[in-house]
Parts: structure tokens; sequence; C-alpha cells
């Protein structure tokens, strides 16, 4: 598993990707700030030693492994295989966008509703774990036809453009 960061606002001294590199990632998350709260405690927590230190595991790796296998189990309908489909030619004809959700993009789009399917107790996708993964699992796969000057403004634009595309594309019924 590989996870990166960035910071949009910020980005000094990182490159961004090409577009090949990105279409790798499963999920582009945006986690904010955190609660003040939460913050506060970070930094109390920070007063002696390091608690990255002293991090144990949470799961076993066999627990890891038997929900991945789990994933592959949940059922999708071909209404909503279609539906995705759908979705996908839409960002590869948009006016909007220079090039479109890959193969590899749909592919983990389907293979995330599977386990956001399987995380909520159920054995088949539903729309809603294909809509709610939309803008995380395809937003950042997209290449947008202007030249942004901003890596924020141009993260924003497609993550419109996916909401524009999700809202616009029938749910079967």
């Amino acid at each position: 598993m590989v996870m990166a960061t960035q910071n949009p606002a910020e980005h000094y001294g990182t490159y961004p990707l090409p577009e090949s590199q990105m279409d790798r990632f499963l999920l582009r998350v945006s986690l904010g700030y955190p609660h003040k709260a939460i913050e506060r405690d970070l930094l109390r927590e920070r007063a002696g030693a390091d608690p990255v230190a002293k991090l144990q595991p949470v799961v076993q790796l066999d627990a890891v492994r038997m929900l991945q296998d789990g994933v592959e189990t949940i059922r999708v309908e071909d209404a909503l295989i279609d539906y995705a489909m759908q979705i996908v030619e839409e960002t590869r004809r948009h006016p909007s966008i220079t090039v479109g959700v890959s193969t590899r993009g749909v592919l983990a789009w389907y293979r995330a509703a599977q386990a956001a399917a399987l995380a909520a107790g159920r054995e088949f996708v539903i729309p809603d774990d294909l809509k709610v993964l939309a803008v995380p699992c395809l937003a950042h796969r997209l290449v947008l036809a202007q030249t942004h000057d901003s890596l924020g403004r141009s993260r924003l634009e497609s993550e419109r453009l996916v909401n524009e595309i999700i809202g616009r594309v029938a749910v079967p019924t």
C-alpha cells in the first residue's frame, strides 16, 4: 500500500505527477484541518517522546488479506456497470476534459465500490457506493482542457466536473 501527501497550497519542492502516475492512485482525499480539540491533543502528545515510535498494529495481515479477498465476492449488477460506464464515457467526451477516466480508473472505481459495500455489510453494490466514490476515485484522473495556474483550482474544477456528470447521468432503477 502506498500513501502520498501533497499540500496543494504550498507545493514548493514537490512536482506534480504525470497523468500516468496520478492514474495509479486509487483515491484522492482531502483531510482538511483537524478539529481544534484534536489538534490540541496532538500538541499535548508531542510534549514527551514521539508517539509514532509507540504505534502498534491494529489489524493483522491475514485479516487484511481476508477483506481484500472478500471484496471480489461483492456483486455488481449489469445495470450498475452500465451506469458506471456512462459516467466514464461522459468524462471522455466532455468539452472541458482533454483526457477522461482510463480503463484503469474505472476498474479502480468498480473495486472501491465493492469495498464500500463490503464495509457496509452488504453482498452487493448500490448506486450510492459509486456516487460517493466518484470524486475521490475519478477526479484526479482527469486532464482538463484548460490549464489552470493553480493546482487547487484545477482540483476544484475536476471535482466540479465529476459532480456535474454524476448529476446528469440517470441512476438505474
